[in-house]
């Protein structure tokens, strides 16, 4: 196993299963890391650049992530129970059938597009909102859809019924 100086997110690649529990890898700039698989149990990530990694299935209980740019990251089905992520950036990132258990996410910011397990509710443990959700139409666009459809097909029965 590589000694955790050399790590980037070059030399990760093909390392899947890989243990680095309980290591301080505090502050360490991994975009783009393969980590799927990885325990990262117990393991030091605060404010570890971690954008667009893919932590598919990692073991990640326990680990503090507090200020963690995880930005477009695959965490689905990641094992997050008890993990720290306070302050953590997880816009555009997906958690589908991630464990969160426990997980502190106070201040953690998320998007739209950001993807939760089935019936999370980020803003009640603590998760914040930025950039607005992504635009519905609600009841006034629907309203305003359908005015213009009849206005059409009166237009339509209209040029019918001079011909």
């Amino acid at each position: 196993m590589p000694e955790i100086c050399a790590l980037d997110g070059t030399s990760l690649v093909n390392m899947k299963g890989s243990s680095f529990s309980g290591k301080d890898l505090s502050g360490r700039q991994l975009p783009q890391a393969n980590l799927r698989g990885f325990d990262l149990s117990t393991c030091n990530l605060a404010r570890c650049n971690l954008a667009g990694s893919d932590l598919q299935g990692a073991a990640l209980q326990d680990a503090d992530l507090s200020d963690a740019d995880l930005t477009g990251a695959n965490l689905d089905g990641a094992f997050l129970a008890n993990a720290d992520l306070s302050g953590a950036k997880l816009q555009d990132a997906s958690l589908r059938g991630a464990a969160l258990s426990g997980a502190v996410l106070k201040a953690t910011t998320y998007n739209g597009r950001t993807v939760w397990p089935s019936g999370f509710d980020p803003e009640t443990a603590g998760a914040r909102l930025v950039g607005g959700a992504p635009k519905k139409a609600g009841c006034a666009g629907s309203i305003v859809g359908l005015v213009s459809l009849m206005a059409l097909v009166l237009a339509v029965i209209v040029a019918l019924q001079s011909t």
